[in-house]
């Protein structure tokens, strides 16, 4: 249908207090959108350098969170 619906009725919701760190370059459209998307929606999205021109993501500290590094 394309529409965003809320959790069906009846469907038990728990609050969940979660941080959420954004990894990857400013300079990549992506990341952009993320962080674009969590101004709007009023998030606080902490950005981690990584890639290119910064730090490494083919280290194991990186691939244990994304194996496509």
């Amino acid at each position: 249908c394309g529409r965003l619906r809320g959790p069906r009725p009846g469907a038990l919701t728990v609050a969940v207090p979660m941080s959420l760190v954004l990894l990857g370059k400013p300079s990549s459209i992506n990341v952009r959108k993320v962080l674009w998307l969590g101004l709007e929606l009023g998030l606080e999205l902490p950005l981690e350098p990584w890639g290119s021109g910064h730090r490494d993501t083919r280290v194991p500290e990186f691939l244990a969170l994304n194996p496509n590094g």
